[in-house]
């Protein structure tokens, strides 16, 4: 079975256990959900873990890709990034001036591209515009030749280029839902269902061990592996709640749904239900 996700710290219990088990392969993407939403598509990969916004949307636009269960369940806090030298120093800065800027976005209908729409709408302003960089090094550039003027990503993960100076956290944005889930096609779990739900039980094992620290290896494994300092590793793991299941919260798929109506990312007259983002027969809707 092929897993997809993203080379980032919140994936350290798949990175540092299962992708050594016999016949399980793990793709990294580091573009994010929109890649892995595409490779999904292409049967590229059997299952990925991926942002909660970005698999809902998509799911209700298309039905071919839906939700199977819950993996990180905070919300995910992105980083708004900007240049040290540019004309956006803080969130009022920002705010007041959402239409004019030009955000860098891994592709359309990403998460970096979802939570700028989301962040619009809370503020009442109008779309800002989007330059498609891919990747977080591709923004890294897209900034220091001044195509963009804002990046949201990851906190933790773009600090090594907040360190280099290329740019830096002003605030973050949020939703109210749980960050990351699992998802796959519509037409695989029939054929992967005993594999899916092997994977899924052996994650949580790992995740209790990463989380618990039994060996006291989990500090210096995320500090090597991520290229984080210590003291986002141990903060990263006072906070971070892994709950690997095929369970997801029927009110959290809400607020994605009504976040997305808002933000005018789906039809605002249209009515939707959790139940569409969601493969009820392999995941439950608690």
């Amino acid at each position: 079975m092929k897993i997809g996700g993203v080379p980032e710290h919140y994936n350290a219990p798949i990175h540092r256990g299962l992708a050594k088990v016999e016949g399980w392969e793990f793709q990294s993407f580091p573009s994010g959900t929109g890649a892995m939403l595409e490779a999904l598509e292409k049967a590229d990969i059997d299952l990925a873990v991926l942002l909660t916004e970005g698999v809902s949307k998509h799911a209700l636009f298309t039905g071919k890709t839906r939700i199977i269960g819950t993996y990180v369940d905070n919300p995910l806090p992105w980083g708004v990034h900007v240049s040290p030298t540019g004309r956006i120093q803080s969130m009022n800065d920002l705010n007041a001036n959402l239409a004019s800027l030009r955000f860098g976005i891994s592709r359309m209908g990403s998460g970096s591209h979802l939570m700028a729409n989301v962040h619009a709408s809370v503020c009442k302003s109008e779309v800002p515009e989007f330059k498609i960089v891919d990747t977080m090094k591709g923004a890294r550039d897209a900034m220091e030749r001044g195509e963009i003027d804002v990046f949201l990503w990851d906190i933790t993960t773009a600090d090594v280029y907040a360190r280099e100076g290329v740019w830096k956290c002003i605030g973050t944005v949020s939703g109210d839902w749980p960050a990351f889930v699992f998802a796959c096609r519509s037409d695989t779990y029939s054929a992967k269902l005993g594999e899916i739900e092997n994977f899924v039980s052996e994650l949580e094992k790992q995740c209790v061990v990463m989380k618990t620290d039994a060996d006291g290896q989990s500090v210096p494994y995320l500090m090597d592996k991520y290229r984080i300092s210590e003291s986002q590793a141990v903060e990263f793991m006072k906070t971070i709640s892994w709950n690997s299941r095929l369970v997801v919260s029927k009110a959290a798929i809400e607020r994605v749904i009504n976040a997305l109506q808002q933000s005018s990312i789906l039809p605002s007259d249209r009515q939707y239900s959790p139940s569409q983002a969601v493969m009820e027969n392999v995941c439950e809707l608690a």
